[in-house]
């Protein structure tokens, strides 16, 4: 990404805090957002020894840093230690192929929205 590409969050920063007008950003982070069906993680053994976790809703750091820490202590012990979260099958997403064309449009409606607000 490059300088550009920020400006429009910058321009939004600035409207919400015009305080900060002129502030150079050292530092930018950009990422998907896993949002699940259920706004609740996932935590998958696709395979025998094999542990994904995923899906913290915008949650990411506290989220995944406790569910890290439940997976570790699950891997590293034997499988009688409790463990907090469901394991479940991995199951398709619905329309999950047309997710750019309805992100677009709602994006494209949210800045309708705050256009005209």
């Amino acid at each position: 990404m490059h300088g550009g590409d920020w400006a429009h969050l910058e321009r939004a920063v600035e409207l919400m805090y015009p305080q900060l007008k002129g502030v150079e950003y050292e530092y930018r982070w950009a990422g998907r957002v896993a949002i699940t069906a259920d706004f609740l993680p996932h935590v998958h053994e696709p395979a025998p020894g094999l542990s994904i976790a995923l899906g913290y809703n915008g949650r990411d750091i506290a989220m995944a840093t406790t569910v890290g820490k439940h997976l570790a202590a699950r891997l590293c012990s034997d499988a009688r230690t409790p463990f907090p979260f469901d394991v479940t099958p991995i199951k398709p997403i619905p329309f999950h192929g047309l997710q750019r064309f309805y992100i677009t449009a709602g994006v494209a409606w949210y800045r309708f929205m705050d256009a005209i607000s």
